[in-house]
């Protein structure tokens, strides 16, 4: 199999510098994650965190069925996917496993006989289903990116980086079945790059923490009483009602 071609982005105007996140970045962040935990949540999953990543740098929210531009600044063409990811002590990870998507060679290429094939072309038909989906969102933005959010317990501490999204050439790793029974790939210096589960087909990316991650400390607030909160957003009688069943 050829080498893919990667689009180039020389000369892309950037929302912002990788991992250089805009003014007021750290203080949003750390409000909206110390207003959870002020109303007893100890987690921030999916969906809240691409929220909260998309008003933090001044971007539109639009959850997409890739999950890999749920996050758009439409005007710079610039889109991102977001992770989050739980780990015991975010501050000093090293690597950590990102779930990248159900790639199925049965159902992209009717492969039915997975077994069978060289650990090498099967997994060359696993990355090539996650590069067709990479190379379709170069075809609409210029810049795509994924941002990993690592939670550690309670969420006091969090680490925040972000990387480019790319395309890789499967020929560059090793491939080989686990004790597991899974597909895995190793980098040229012996490291896990890519897991393949083929039941359900759940791709996974192994990835570098960068040195460039920015950690945060949160000091828990205090916690608010729910009458509180009913109080501050003006719960009353009008706010609810007892529908009757129809007969």
């Amino acid at each position: 199999m050829p080498d893919p071609r990667l689009r180039t982005v020389s000369g892309v105007k950037e929302p912002y510098p990788l991992g250089e996140f805009p003014k007021g970045f750290v203080r949003l962040i750390a409000g909206q994650i110390s207003a959870a935990l002020a109303v007893g949540r100890t987690d921030i999953e999916g969906k809240d965190w691409e929220k909260i990543f998309a008003t933090a740098i001044g971007a539109e929210w639009h959850p997409s069925v890739v999950g890999l531009d749920d996050i758009l600044v439409p005007e710079l063409s610039a889109a991102w996917g977001a992770k989050s990811v739980k780990n015991n002590k975010p501050f000093t990870a090293k690597k950590i496993r990102l779930i990248s998507g159900r790639n199925s060679p049965t159902y992209s290429y009717d492969v039915s006989d997975i077994r069978s094939r060289p650990p090498e072309e099967l997994g060359a038909l696993v990355v090539e289903i996650w590069n067709e989906r990479v190379a379709s969102l170069y075809q609409k933005y210029k810049t795509l990116r994924t941002v990993v959010l690592l939670k550690g317990p309670e969420l006091k501490q969090v680490s925040i980086f972000e990387f480019p999204t790319v395309r890789y050439n499967p020929s560059e790793y090793t491939w080989g079945w686990n004790k597991n029974g899974n597909l895995v790939a190793k980098n040229q210096q012996g490291d896990n790059k890519f897991t393949w589960q083929p039941h359900g087909s759940q791709f996974t990316i192994h990835e570098n923490v960068p040195d460039y991650a920015l950690n945060i400390e949160i000091d828990c607030p205090q916690s608010i009483e729910t009458e509180k909160i009913l109080e501050t957003i003006g719960f009353n009688e009008d706010c609810y009602r007892v529908i009757s069943k129809k007969r």
